[in-house]
């Protein structure tokens, strides 16, 4: 196993505007006056990624931005740790990734985060492939089920999955209700996956399944993947397809000041673990105490850790 693994993400990177606004009650819905704002670096992909380089990966995203101070801003936060780029040029007027996430009243209550419309949408086919085509033999990658359209994912996919790398898909929104997409398509595209790493918000209402357990054998049936689901303080459920059925105790940490993060946290050292020789549950236990230490910091990347405590 090499001591470096080499990884590549392919999926959103964006900048976090964090938004403050007070408490103007439940039923308040007009104009707000905002009494603080924050720039952060965010993205499921890109959280991933710096999550997997401070451990000591080797990592590239792999993308398309748009010329303007938002993707100058992830370029540069990508550079500050370390992580390469290998980005389709931008054309016509397209917006680079951004999310606005609005928090309220002294307790820092979340209200909502909202992707715009930007240019990881704008990718096709051909630019996936062309972007595939950066992979090395025996690399690990990962993919979102995200911003970027389903088409496109699966012609990256194809392209990787012909080159024997190691694929890890992490579903990050509702394919069927926010992407327009199929159960069908969506499970093309998860059956190129060798390990399914599902956000469980976004897929449970896929399958109308509430059972962690039974969700992640119903997925390795209909895809043929290894399923890992977590769902936040509750345990860690996966489906090996070498060794079947496991349940990993969460890693508790009291008194969490933010847990957006916590997840990609848990993705990208997942991908280390199992880059530098851990078996499957040796690598989510490890994963499980990276995620656990996100959350004592505000913002998704504050708190990441650079090793095992």
């Amino acid at each position: 196993m090499p001591d470096r693994p080499v990884i590549f993400g392919f999926g959103s990177a964006c900048v976090d505007f964090r938004i403050h606004i007070p408490d103007m009650g439940a039923g308040y819905t007009a104009k707000v006056l905002a009494d603080d704002t924050m720039e952060l670096g965010g993205g499921a992909c890109a959280n991933c990624l710096v999550q997997a380089a401070r451990l000591g990966g080797e990592c590239t995203y792999l993308g398309k931005l748009g010329n303007d101070p938002q993707g100058q801003l992830i370029l540069n936060l990508f550079h500050e740790e370390n992580i390469k780029t290998k980005l389709i040029e931008p054309t016509g007027r397209i917006l680079s990734p951004f999310n606005v996430a609005v928090y309220k009243g002294k307790n820092n209550e979340r209200v909502g985060g909202y992707l715009l419309p930007n240019s990881l949408g704008t990718i096709s086919t051909a630019e996936a492939a062309q972007l595939a085509s950066f992979i090395p033999e025996g690399a690990s990658v990962i993919v979102e089920i995200g911003e970027i359209p389903i088409e496109s994912i699966i012609a990256f996919l194809r392209a990787v999955h012909s080159k024997g790398a190691l694929i890890y898909m992490d579903v990050d929104l509702d394919p069927i209700s926010q992407m327009g997409t199929s159960i069908e398509t969506f499970e093309v595209a998860a059956s190129l996956a060798d390990i399914l790493i599902p956000n469980y918000e976004a897929i449970r209402d896929i399958y109308g399944m509430n059972d962690r357990k039974s969700l992640c054998r119903l997925l390795y049936e209909r895809t043929g993947s290894t399923v890992i689901i977590t769902a936040g303080g509750e345990d860690i459920e996966y489906f090996d397809r070498k060794k079947g059925a496991g349940s990993v105790p969460v890693a508790r940490i009291a008194n969490p000041l933010d847990t957006v993060g916590a997840g990609d946290s848990f993705h990208g050292s997942l991908i280390y673990f199992m880059g530098v020789g851990n078996s499957l549950e040796a690598a989510i236990k490890k994963a499980s105490i990276c995620a656990g230490e996100t959350c004592m910091g505000f913002g998704a990347r504050a708190s990441m850790p650079y090793h095992l405590k």
